[in-house]
């Protein structure tokens, strides 16, 4: 069992550490045919910045404790594997560009992340 949350820590200029969160949501608004989009939740900063996974399921197959796909859904295997694998690369991308840079922020791994 995998948990898609995740916590990062820089210090800022005045040496205070600033923390930068990643995690797996249900977005809440769904479209037309009543599901709703995976996304990756950002912040830094205390602003958030979101990715869409290009995914979408529907509400009662979301396990919102877990931040996964639920196993009544068909494909929940090769979901729970490619949010995995999504949520990996923001991870990695968060924590490349804070070793690199001061002043990184959540629209800027966004950014980066959508460039790859």
């Amino acid at each position: 069992m995998f948990y898609l949350d995740c916590v990062s820590l820089q210090k800022d200029n005045k040496n205070q550490r600033v923390m930068a969160s990643i995690k797996v949501l249900l977005w809440k608004k769904k479209k037309a045919d009543s599901v709703h989009p995976i996304v990756i939740r950002i912040i830094k900063n205390r602003k958030p910045s979101y990715i869409y996974t290009g995914q979408y399921i529907e509400e009662k197959h979301w396990d919102a404790k877990n931040h996964k796909v639920k196993k009544s859904h068909p494909n929940s295997a090769r979901l729970n594997n490619f949010i995995a694998k999504k949520f990996a690369e923001a991870n990695d991308k968060l924590l490349e560009l804070e070793g690199m840079q001061d002043g990184v922020t959540s629209q800027l791994v966004t950014k980066e992340i959508k460039t790859e």
